[in-house]
């Protein structure tokens, strides 16, 4: 009966949709009559601005360009008022903010205080942890395992909690700021932060227990996917991409940044994970190894960081003659 239902919505499908859309050949991707009503019209491929963006990250794009920025003063840059487009550039997830604001204060010669050194790092690494459980977890549900993706989105949504409490904005942040952090943490956070590590680890056991050593995962996942070293190298793949062919590159080591800079008086003790074989299982182990490392990075920052101030104001700082 359903695949009899099925077959007469894909046959209807075609008319419908050429009617509401003027693309039929959209129809394969749209089977309800409620999808095909809203059925958006087909965009360009070709355009850099469409594809599988968010549609906050699209609208950056779509408003500023880092020319927007050539002929204003570093003062006009860097000052917070809220209101102009290009403040948008810096409205994506810590990381991202990182990268801007850490070429920004190169740029200035701008010293950040220690603390937001450790506030950033704390943030990189949960930053780091929230889009491991995605890849990891994902990738389980599409080979078949439900379960793990269930436990893992549970503490998604743990981590999701201390981005809003600390920035007030569950994805889009906007907290790492040239200088430093926009905030100093909540009262609490830190210690919440490290009740959530301390019990992380055993999260990881239990997906683990399901999912490395299954037959069905094992059967799906080796020797699937393989990339040896020199075809990562010559595609220029970074993070888990390369390390699971075996190269053991990693920017916080290749170029060392805020707490993982050898230079500060204190730097964070972490390992680097590497595959052997390049395949999606190598990937995957990587993955679950780097969920521990970044546990105990976050362990020593919760241990180090200081009462130093978060931030200082870049605005007065002008660029050198």
């Amino acid at each position: 009966m359903a695949s009899a239902i099925l077959r007469r919505q894909l046959s209807r499908a075609p008319r419908q949709l050429a009617s509401t859309t003027g693309h039929p050949s959209l129809a394969s991707r749209h089977i309800s009559k409620s999808a095909l009503v809203h059925a958006e019209p087909l965009r360009d491929p070709s355009d850099p601005r469409t594809g599988t963006q968010s549609r906050g990250a699209r609208g950056v794009f779509d408003t500023h360009t880092v020319e927007d920025l050539h002929g204003m003063h570093a003062s006009e840059i860097l000052v917070e008022t809220g209101t102009r487009k290009d403040a948008q550039m810096r409205h994506f997830t810590v990381t991202n903010e990182l990268c801007y604001s850490l070429a920004v204060e190169k740029l200035l010669n701008i010293e950040v205080p220690e603390r937001a050194k450790w506030i950033r790092t704390l943030f990189g690494e949960i930053t780091r942890v929230l889009n491991h459980l995605m890849a990891v977890l994902t990738h389980a549900m599409d080979v078949g395992a439900l379960t793990p993706f269930l436990w893992g989105f549970e503490e998604r949504e743990k981590l999701m909690e201390f981005y809003e409490r600390v920035s007030g904005a569950r994805l889009h942040a906007a907290y790492v700021r040239p200088g430093g952090v926009a905030f100093d943490l909540p009262h609490g956070l830190l210690n919440d932060i490290f009740m959530w590590a301390t019990q992380f680890g055993s999260r990881v056991d239990e997906i683990e227990e399901v999912v490395t050593g299954n037959r069905i995962w094992k059967h799906r996942t080796i020797d699937i996917g393989k990339v040896t070293a020199k075809e990562a190298l010559d595609y220029s793949f970074s993070g888990v991409m390369l390390r699971g062919s075996g190269i053991a590159w990693d920017i916080r080591k290749v170029a060392p940044y805020d707490k993982y800079d050898e230079g500060q008086c204190f730097q964070v003790e972490f390992d680097v994970p590497v595959g052997k074989n390049g395949d999606c299982y190598d990937r995957y182990l990587c993955r679950v190894q780097e969920f521990r490392e970044s546990l105990r990075i976050i362990h020593q920052v919760c241990s180090s960081a200081d009462s130093s101030k978060y931030w200082v104001n870049p605005s007065v700082m002008y660029l050198s003659a």
